[in-house]
This record gives C-alpha cells, sequence and structure tokens, in this order.
C-alpha cells in the first residue's frame, strides 16, 4: 500500500506543479481515500481553484479522474441527475468531478441550481445522509442517498460556496514558472489510460480489501491528530489519516504535516469570509497600538489605515455601523462608559482564540 501511495504521487508530480510538497501529499491519501469510502463517516470535497484560466486546474482534475475509483465527469449537470446519479451508483464507490463550478456559483449563474447543488453537496459530506424530493406525477416523496466523494473546480476563491470549503481539502492552483514547465510532462489523454490503470489496480488491491481495517482504525479511536485539528477540519482529515496510518511508512507524518499546513493556509485573512476579516483586523489594531480600549470611530480609522488592510485606499471603506453589525455576529458589542461608547479588548479575546 505504501508503494501505491507512493506512485500516485509520483504522477501527481509527473504531470501539475501546486504550492508545496504537502500538498501531493493531501492530494495522494484523498485519492487513496475513494477506493473505500464505506468505512469513513465523512466524505472530504476536494476544492481546486485558480484565480485565473491557465493554471493547470484541468490538468489536475485529469490526473485526478484516472486516478480515482469510479469517476463520473458531471460538468454543468442537472440539479435531479446529480441527486439520482449519486443515488444509483453509491455501491460502486462514484466519485463525482464538477468542473467550471465558478460558472454555477457566480453572481449571473442559476441561483435556485446553485442553492441546490450546494445543499447536495454539503449533506452528502456525511456517510448515509439523504436529500428528499418529490418524483412522478404523484409527487411522491423519495428519499436519495448523496453521501460519495466529490471533487470541484473553478476560477477565483469565490467559485465555490464557503460551506463547501469549509469541508473540503483546498488545493490553490497558479500559473506555473518556466522553470518549472520543464520539469513537466504533457498530459497526453490517448495514453493516460494505460499509464494510470496499472497504479488504479494497484491502489484497490492494496485498499479495497482493508476497509474493515480502515473503519476499525476510527471507531476504536487508534489514530493520533494533531492537537489543532479539532472539530470540522479533523472531519475533513480523518478519512486521510486512516488511509495514512494503514500505509505505514512515512505517511501518517506526511499526513500530519499536510493537515497542518493546508489547515494553517485555509485560516489565512485573505481566504477568510468578510466577518472573520473584520476580526483579525481588529486584533491587528489592538496589539499594534496596545489599546484596552478604543472608540468605534478610532478603531474604524485605524483599521482602514492599517497597511494590509482590504480597506486602505479603497473606495467603499469601512464605516462604525459596518463594523458593529460585523462584530454583532460574534457577540461582541461597544459598551457605553463615561458618556462614550467603547469596545474593550477583553470582550474581543474568546473570539480570537476561537476562530484565528
Amino acid at each position: 500500500m505504501d508503494q501505491a501511495l507512493n506512485d500516485v504521487r509520483a504522477l501527481f508530480k509527473k504531470y501539475v506543479v501546486v504550492e508545496s510538497e504537502p500538498y501531493f501529499d493531501a492530494l495522494t491519501l484523498w485519492v487513496g481515500s475513494t477506493y473505500t469510502p464505506e468505512a469513513f463517516q465523512f466524505y472530504p470535497r476536494l476544492v481546486l481553484s485558480s484565480p485565473e484560466k491557465q493554471c493547470g486546474k484541468t490538468t489536475l482534475l485529469t490526473v485526478v479522474k484516472y486516478l480515482v475509483n469510479n469517476p463520473l465527469s458531471t460538468s454543468n449537470i442537472s440539479t435531479p441527475a446529480l441527486f439520482r446519479v449519486i443515488e444509483s451508483e453509491i455501491e460502486n464507490r462514484i466519485v463525482i468531478l464538477m468542473d467550471e463550478v465558478d460558472k454555477t456559483f457566480s453572481k449571473n449563474g442559476d441561483k435556485e441550481k446553485a442553492v441546490a447543488i450546494t445543499q447536495i453537496i454539503n449533506s452528502g459530506f456525511i456517510k448515509g445522509e439523504t436529500v428528499v424530493r418529490c418524483e412522478g406525477q404523484s409527487f411522491k416523496v423519495r428519499k436519495f442517498g448523496v453521501s460519495c466523494p466529490v471533487v470541484m473546480a473553478g476560477i477565483g476563491k469565490t467559485a465555490s460556496p464557503e460551506e463547501i470549503r469549509d469541508r473540503g481539502i483546498i488545493i490553490p492552483m497558479r500559473r506555473i514558472l518556466e522553470r518549472e514547465g520543464r520539469n513537466l510532462e504533457r498530459l497526453r489523454l490517448r495514453v493516460a489510460e494505460f499509464e494510470f490503470a496499472p497504479i488504479r489496480e494497484r491502489l484497490n488491491n492494496a485498499i479495497t480489501p482493508r476497509s474493515k481495517e480502515l473503519q476499525d482504525l476510527l471507531d476504536r479511536e487508534l489514530i493520533s491528530f494533531p492537537e489543532s485539528l479539532v472539530g470540522r477540519p479533523r472531519d475533513v482529515w480523518e478519512s486521510l489519516f486512516a488511509v495514512a496510518h494503514l500505509a505505514g511508512g512515512e505517511w501518517p507524518e506526511r499526513a500530519r504535516l499536510a493537515s497542518l499546513e493546508l489547515c494553517d493556509k485555509a485560516l489565512l485573512p485573505e481566504s477568510q469570509n468578510y466577518k472573520v476579516e473584520a476580526l483579525s483586523l481588529c486584533k491587528d489594531v489592538f496589539e499594534v497600538f496596545e489599546e484596552d480600549r478604543i472608540l468605534p470611530s478610532e478603531l474604524v480609522t485605524k483599521i482602514n489605515n492599517l497597511e494590509h488592510s482590504p480597506y486602505k485606499d479603497h473606495s467603499y471603506p469601512l464605516n462604525a455601523k459596518r463594523l458593529a453589525n460585523l462584530l454583532d455576529e460574534f457577540g461582541i458589542r461597544s459598551v457605553k462608559q463615561n458618556g462614550a461608547r467603547y469596545y474593550h479588548r477583553k470582550d474581543f479575546e474568546k473570539s480570537w482564540e476561537s476562530y484565528l
């Protein structure tokens, strides 16, 4: 099994460039987990994103397609077709691949379809979950199973909804440098099947028969996770850790390092939603100016003037009302004191610890 995973990793490195070595480890372990989805409680979504075209996203998606078990490409699939095809192929360990999802979730996309697909993808994160739909002229109510591994690829950080990204392994892509391109081989679809087929067979032979062992590892809590990997991130990564633990060798350590790096990158302020970003900017102000309390107007001014603030020199700067609405989501409010209202540092600390 160790060698089978090493072969998968080598193929990724042969055809694509990612941000760092741990991303190759995450991709490899995710591919391995598709051969025994029945062993896991959670199915992390693999989210491939790039800021622009020609960043290797489609190449990476194609490599994943030729490596996973029972792939099905579903670009521009209708919502009814999506949950029906998942229902019909769950027992065959289907893996759904969705390209150009930015078109579905863009401002100009079909909002009703985007909401429906988001619900299906989010529900399918947990084993055994279903969506309820009416079918036929009699409008008979029926449950459709939607739990399966899913790959989503699109342009832009907002190509897929935040709720889906929160349940995913995020692989950011970029345009490769000239020197990097010299070390890559071109993926030729005519020969890809012949090259990838033996590796898929080795993965299937190495992992599929050990499904119960993987399930036992998780049920008996025999896997060691980093202390910082708790809550949703642990749910996302536990199947990858189980595959790594079963493979042995360097893979458990690779899984640990990959989870720490990818989760850390996912929490950078620029990749967070605007509410958490505001919380982070408030923390920067309190630390830079060493304040224990601060007037709302002063806090806003200092946020807008921070060198790294997205509101600096912006045509639509932050104001006190918008900040108050953002912070209210975390239960943080200004307090009246000596005839004026102040934000107190102590009121932020629990939220900083939880979200940053």
